[in-house]
């Protein structure tokens, strides 16, 4: 995966949220952005995304960009949220049978054959019936994953998928992550789980006021360089 970020600046009424950030990367496969609360992580991810769109700047991901390509790109990624966002008057099943129909054009046999096989890499075969509010959070969280994967994106974005659930959760939603690295997708990730970060990220970008204060490999945060990032990994 490359990355390249020019002067990109995020505004929400008067408050900047990002503040001319400038990135330039490449051969990456997982890149988690950290940072506290506020700092711009979220905002950064849907500028990525092309949820959102910057009032300055430049975005390209693997050469194609996120805010003059938006139909093109979108339809490489899959983004999940950090609740899992799940209608929640469809099964867990007819939430993916929903995209497969509407945006990939594709019969209800291979729907079915597809959702089948999502299901089981996740883990939640016995929860294909049942409705959002009828399963657990963990489990709400890997239907929002399968729905992700359902477009067989090359990419795909996390924002905190671990932030409303508890621990033996967490570790659920996280184990299921981690094995998708394994299939040879890339991901681009919020996260406050230090551990996972340091486990499943390649890079990190560590975000302070909207600017990037410090960036590099994981092993670098071993040894950061920053006094800020040290004052933030003394936190967790």
């Amino acid at each position: 995966m490359n990355i390249k970020i020019n002067n990109l600046t995020k505004v929400y009424g008067v408050n900047t949220i990002l503040d001319d950030i400038n990135l330039d990367i490449s051969e990456i496969n997982s890149i988690g952005i950290i940072g506290e609360s506020g700092c711009g992580k979220s905002t950064l991810l849907r500028l990525l995304s092309g949820i959102e769109e910057p009032e300055k700047g430049s975005i390209m991901i693997n050469n194609v960009s996120p805010i003059s390509q938006k139909m093109e790109f979108q339809q490489k990624i899959g983004v999940v949220f950090q609740k899992h966002n799940l209608f929640p008057h469809l099964s867990v099943h007819d939430n993916i049978a929903l995209i497969l129909h509407k945006i990939q054009k594709m019969d209800k046999k291979s729907a079915d054959v597809k959702i089948a096989s999502l299901l089981k890499q996740l883990k939640i075969t016995n929860e294909a019936k049942k409705k959002p509010s009828e399963i657990s959070g963990g489990q709400a969280q890997r239907a929002s994953i399968a729905r992700a994967l359902s477009t067989n994106p090359s990419l795909i974005f996390l924002d905190e998928p671990t932030a409303a659930l508890d621990p033996l959760m967490t570790n659920e939603v996280l184990k299921a992550i981690t094995e998708l690295k394994k299939d040879g997708r890339h991901f681009i990730f919020v996260t406050h789980e230090m551990e996972f970060l340091k486990d499943f990220a390649d890079y990190f970008i560590f975000l302070k006021n909207g600017k990037i204060i410090e960036q590099g490999h994981r092993a670098c945060l071993d040894a950061p360089t920053t006094l800020e990032l040290r004052e933030f990994l003394k936190i967790y």
